[in-house]
């Protein structure tokens, strides 16, 4: 293939074009050769390049796949190293994950050289799920699936890459499969709470303003977010998913809604109080115990991602193990208390 600045000669192993220094990771930094007559071309959606001849001759094997001896060199791997060179924002991440990542893992999945590789994805997602949850979220989650793919094959190719990369940028899989595992389960018990008269009227007396209630035998990290709380329940009875998605959203609804319990409600501004008594709204399965950690779990990812937006994280490879570990932990846990 030839850099596409100056038709210099260059190899998949030079990341810079030795004669202008280009950076051949970029999009369109490369071209390839004309073609073989025996290769047709096969068009990636996410980066409009074309899989000819060249590339096919310089893609590995990875039966026994060994990154240090053997290397995959697609147009869609360049995708991913590139994507995960930029130090974007949360907003720029969603984007870039639907519309280049994702399509760029579909891609490689359908070449039958990565047939190893994947299999040791899979197998990564399976241990980590266990098999019935593995099998639960292949029969009804094949998005959150899909999603923890991206986030394996990244780590699995990536770790062994030298070079600048935003690490935050693969956390986002694991928030994303939890998120997308959350909404799929809760959403249907939201529905039915839409006309409940207890959310009715928990809601009129919550009101509008945080600073004006207080809320009895409730942990630090929801009493400070009883803005969020608020939201939430007035999204059920709206039926309004952006008042509801989100790892720290299902949190909240577990902990408030999910279990059996006296919940004091004191409004400052009336000088009155109030005790509703919830009586597990949301049915959901389990102890206690498991449906507090869970919503604890979930407010942990949202507390990792939102650092991640404030570029506390994103070179900490720690921070990478923690949000993969701790998305795991959720996408096992969820289905068990949040029975479909």
């Amino acid at each position: 293939m030839k850099c596409a600045k100056c038709d210099t000669q260059v190899t998949v192993a030079d990341s810079r074009c030795p004669k202008c220094n280009s950076d051949l990771l970029a999009f369109g930094a490369t071209v390839f050769y004309e073609k073989s007559k025996h290769t047709s071309d096969v068009s990636s959606p996410a980066t409009g390049m074309v899989f000819g001849a060249a590339a096919n001759e310089l893609k590995s094997s990875l039966s026994g796949f060994n990154y240090d001896e053997k290397k995959i060199f697609s147009p869609a791997l360049q995708v991913l190293k590139s994507v995960f060179s930029r130090h974007l924002s949360d907003e720029e991440i969603e984007k870039v994950f639907a519309s280049e990542v994702l399509p760029a893992v579909d891609d490689l999945s359908k070449d039958k050289d990565n047939a190893g590789l994947f299999r040791k994805v899979e197998a990564a997602i399976k241990s980590n799920l266990g098999d019935t949850v593995y099998e639960h979220y292949k029969a009804k989650g094949s998005d959150v699936l899909r999603i923890l793919r991206a986030g394996e094959l990244a780590n699995e190719l990536m770790d062994k890459e030298k070079g600048d990369y935003d690490l935050s940028i693969r956390m986002f899989p694991y928030f994303k499969a939890s998120e997308k595992s959350c909404w799929m389960h809760i959403s249907p018990r939201y529905r039915m709470l839409k006309d409940d008269s207890l959310i009715k009227e928990l809601s009129g007396w919550l009101g509008n303003n945080k600073d004006s209630i207080d809320i009895d035998n409730i942990p630090g990290w929801l009493d400070n977010r009883k803005k969020t709380l608020i939201e939430v329940i007035n999204g059920i009875l709206a039926e309004n998913e952006y008042l509801l998605g989100g790892s720290l959203r299902t949190g909240i609804a577990l902990y408030v809604l999910g279990r059996t319990w006296n919940m004091k409600v004191q409004r400052e501004d009336l000088s009155k109080d109030k005790v509703f008594q919830i009586d597990n709204l949301l049915k959901a399965d389990g102890e206690d115990t498991e449906r507090i950690g869970l919503a604890e779990n979930l407010k942990e990812l949202q507390k990792m991602r939102n650092e991640r937006m404030h570029k506390d994280v994103e070179g900490d490879e720690k921070a990478v193990n923690q949000s993969r570990r701790l998305s795991y932990e959720c996408l096992q846990a969820i289905p068990e208390i949040l029975k479909m």
